[in-house]
């Protein structure tokens, strides 16, 4: 889990993302058992690990936008 002007998110492995599976970015909400929100970003190649590597402050900031708390 990493928190991100108040708010947390946590990077999570999915079997379902791609073909092969790939890791999701999601919110981590307030209340028991931390509920997951919504999907920030999916990574499933290097290629789209680059760009969320170099633009996760972008990504956040959009979603944030997107889905305020």
């Amino acid at each position: 889990m990493f928190d991100y002007k108040s708010r947390q998110f946590k990077v999570k492995y999915n079997h379902e993302t791609g073909a092969r599976g790939g890791l999701d970015i999601v919110e981590v909400l307030h209340g028991r058992g931390a509920p997951e929100g919504g999907v920030v970003v999916q990574v499933t190649n290097l290629a789209e690990a680059e760009d969320c590597y170099l633009g996760l402050k972008w990504l956040l900031d959009s979603f944030m936008k997107q889905n305020p708390s």
